[in-house]
């Protein structure tokens, strides 16, 4: 059993669900479209939304976060150039994702899936740390398994309009400091940080560690390889074997540790709603009798999600 236990919500988790809410879905959107018009005219040297749509292929939300990433080392060569027309489309790119995800049906969930049967789980124990990176809203699921109070949502939300978008910290030009999300004000990472490293088991469902989201995850992977965290176990889910793949490479660019060496230090379990979803139901029945043990209860911590 665990005194202390953290999950992690990924764009994945909302897939799951049934909300079609995936970066192809949003490329092909009249949302995105109705931009792409907009900016036709516009250089190719300044124009992000045709930058992005050119590199469509990448399959997850990190897709569009490395694109801008990959803008803004492009802008490097470039003299001169027009950055607050970048700003602009920048923040059109932020509305038209908005106005994509506020047309999410919530009425088609799959009552059947993994995610689902975890927010069963999870609406027992209120003393379960949950964090968020999706912007979508889980009290519009029917019955409404869980308040928004329940969860803490790291990149903001359409309800509260601070949704945040950008990429990680790094070295860019000054003038596009914009696409960082430290940079916004919505912007939060030491509560998440602290409550991973006193964890002792974190649940990651749906989330690709993409390198986006370094700033949060690089420490923690830091901190288990020196043994300066709590945390005991690690468990993954994903879809399917190639999302295995791509989770593993990620963690070790953004850990700079090996797979040996990471799980030297913690056990590290990855499960997968497509190859087998018989054994991620099985981790999530473990995981509820756990949850409900008489001992774990006498050592439940007094917060949420920093303890969330």
């Amino acid at each position: 059993m665990f005194s202390q236990t953290t999950i992690i919500l990924g764009n994945g988790f909302d897939l799951d669900l049934g909300l079609n809410t995936s970066y192809k879905s949003f490329i092909d959107s009249k949302d995105f479209e109705f931009w792409m018009k907009e900016y036709i005219d516009t250089p190719d040297e300044t124009n992000l939304f045709d930058y992005i749509f050119k590199q469509r292929l990448i399959d997850t939300w990190g897709g569009v976060e490395a694109s801008i990433y990959d803008f803004a080392e492009y802008t490097k060569a470039i003299d001169r150039f027009d950055y607050e027309m970048i700003e602009q489309e920048f923040r059109h790119l932020e509305d038209a994702i908005a106005e994509f995800l506020k047309k999410v049906d919530y009425n088609n969930i799959i009552f059947t899936s993994c995610a689902w049967h975890l927010l069963g789980i999870l609406r027992k124990y209120p003393h379960v740390n949950i964090f968020s990176f999706n912007y979508t809203d889980i009290a519009k699921l029917p019955g409404t398994p869980l308040p928004n109070s329940r969860i803490k949502h790291i990149h903001g939300t359409l309800t509260e309009k601070n949704a945040i978008l950008g990429i990680q910290d790094c070295k860019i030009r000054q003038e596009l400091s914009f696409f960082k999300k430290s940079h916004h004000t919505n912007y939060m990472s030491k509560e998440l940080i602290e409550t991973l490293n006193k964890s002792e088991r974190i649940l990651f469902y749906g989330h690709s560690m993409c390198l986006s989201d370094m700033d949060y995850f690089t420490s923690l992977f830091k901190n288990i390889c020196r043994r300066e965290s709590n945390i005991k176990r690690i468990d993954f889910v994903v879809l399917d074997s190639d999302a295995e793949k791509e989770l593993y490479k990620n963690i070790v660019l953004l850990s700079e540790h090996t797979l040996a060496e990471i799980r030297e230090c913690v056990d590290l379990f990855v499960f997968k709603t497509k190859d087998n979803i018989q054994a991620v139901f099985e981790m999530m029945n473990k995981f509820d009798i756990s949850m409900s043990e008489p001992a774990f209860c006498a050592c439940m911590p007094t917060g949420r999600r920093v303890n969330h």
